[in-house]
């Protein structure tokens, strides 16, 4: 079960956001998902962390990460 963690924009400056959308952005943009390996990737970081990265705090249908390629 994906739970999201997102911390309310009010306790956020305006640049963090920014920075977070860029983030995010990057982060779906670098992704192969014919390279996608789970246990790999919860074996470097453990499920228990992912509350904490901005990349898994998204929903996967928001509009700035679109694929630009």
């Amino acid at each position: 079960m994906m739970r999201y963690y997102a911390i309310l924009p009010a306790f956020i400056a305006p640049d963090e956001q920014r920075y977070q959308k860029f983030w995010q952005g990057y982060f779906t943009n670098v992704n192969i998902k014919e390279r996608k390996n789970p246990k790999l990737h919860r074996q470097y970081l453990p499920q228990r962390y992912w509350k904490y990265l901005s990349e898994k705090q998204v929903l996967p249908n928001a509009e700035h990460l679109q694929k630009r390629r």
